[in-house]
């Protein structure tokens, strides 16, 4: 039984110490020493080893790993446990990356009050649950700005942004309810 008091043996330590001296005047890292001519996959490889790496340090001292570092007998399997959050955090970053684009993006709608309502409508399925349209719209004038809307002459216009809004993948709907497929809030 091991009792690891780093996740970066000395080696790799300065291994990672040499990639920070090898860094450039200009921010990027060369195939070959002293070269200035970048080359877009030597520094996806650097900059995946330095994320790797600052993830590892960040999330040593994490509970989940304390009961691996007292009851594991080789280090490789605390290596492959932190390699999987590793790439399970890059794909959910991702992923939220790509959602948190859409929403702030212009993509939502034609006029900025169309965009901000929709931005509204997935603020309040995040946060307070699924909702069919009228609890949407009870939702919506519990806010300041919805006030003058009713279920009566605002639920087909509430309605169509809920179809948008599902067809730009960013809620889904079981049986009349729909919910949001990624959360706003951290």
């Amino acid at each position: 039984m091991f009792v690891f008091e780093t996740p970066i043996n000395p080696c790799a330590e300065k291994g990672i110490n040499y990639i920070l001296k090898s860094q450039n005047s200009k921010g990027y890292w060369s195939l070959v020493a002293d070269e200035n001519r970048f080359v877009p996959y030597v520094n996806y490889y650097v900059l995946e080893t330095l994320l790797q790496y600052l993830f590892f340090r960040r999330h040593w001292r994490d509970e989940l790993l304390g009961n691996l570092k007292t009851k594991s007998a080789k280090p490789q399997y605390l290596t492959a446990y932190l390699l999987k959050l590793f790439y399970k955090h890059v794909e959910d970053s991702l992923q939220r990356t790509v959602y948190l684009h859409t929403v702030n993006s212009n993509i939502l709608g034609h006029s900025m009050r169309s965009i901000q309502r929709r931005k509204d409508i997935l603020k309040i399925i995040t946060t307070e649950g699924e909702k069919d349209v009228a609890e949407i719209i009870d939702a919506l004038r519990r806010l300041e700005s919805y006030a003058y809307i009713s279920k009566r002459s605002h639920y087909t216009q509430i309605k169509a942004d809920m179809v948008f809004l599902k067809g730009a993948n960013l809620v889904e709907k079981r049986g009349e309810k729909y919910f949001a497929v990624f959360s706003l809030v951290n």
